[in-house]
């Protein structure tokens, strides 16, 4: 019975410095969970779960995305070669945006546009990485300077309808982000 006794003493002993010595080697702030937790003071309250008709697992209100602004120096009867200028606003600095003239509607993927996504005259490839043709600066915004074409593959922007298109880079699915009605002079 005391060896028994001595056992159970020695076994929980054991348990004990393994558990403290797990605790020691993990940092007192990392918690294994991807869940972010937000800490700052300026946080919204929690929102009741009887007051939300949100089905999100978190009990912390997001902040909605604000739009993405997109402001065209000229959006009617543009003229073949004409520049435009294109400001945009409310990116999001993650990501990664091509801007370019573009059908109106569009099937899955890439949308059918006007020149080629690779010619930085026709459409601009936005982010903050350097490897872009125009800087997707720290605060969301954007300057893009195309140079109007009305023609593409499978597209001609004289008869079909078109608009100035913001949509997601290949790193983020080509999924349409913003775009501005546009069209060309007979």
């Amino acid at each position: 019975m005391i060896r028994n006794f001595h056992r159970s003493i020695l076994s929980a002993a054991s348990i004990a410095v393994v558990g403290i010595g797990l605790a020691a080697c993990s940092p007192p702030n990392e918690v294994d969970s991807d869940v972010k937790v937000d800490t700052a003071s300026s946080v919204a309250a929690p929102v009741s779960s009887a007051a939300s008709s949100s089905a999100a697992p978190s009990s912390v209100a997001k902040p909605a995305a604000a739009p993405v602004e997109v402001k065209v120096s000229k959006t009617e009867n543009v003229m073949e070669g004409e520049a435009l200028t294109i400001n945009i606003a409310g990116l999001n600095t993650a990501s990664g945006y091509y801007a370019a003239i573009c059908a109106a509607e569009n099937p899955a993927g890439p949308p059918a546009c006007t020149g080629t996504l690779t010619d930085p005259s026709t459409a601009a490839w936005i982010n903050n990485k350097g490897t872009g043709t125009v800087a997707l600066n720290d605060d969301g915004t954007a300057v893009v300077e195309l140079t109007a074409t009305a023609i593409g593959d499978g597209l001609d922007c004289s008869t079909d309808k078109c608009v100035v298109k913001v949509f997601g880079d290949h790193s983020e699915g080509f999924r349409d982000v913003a775009a501005v009605p546009v069209t060309f002079a007979s």
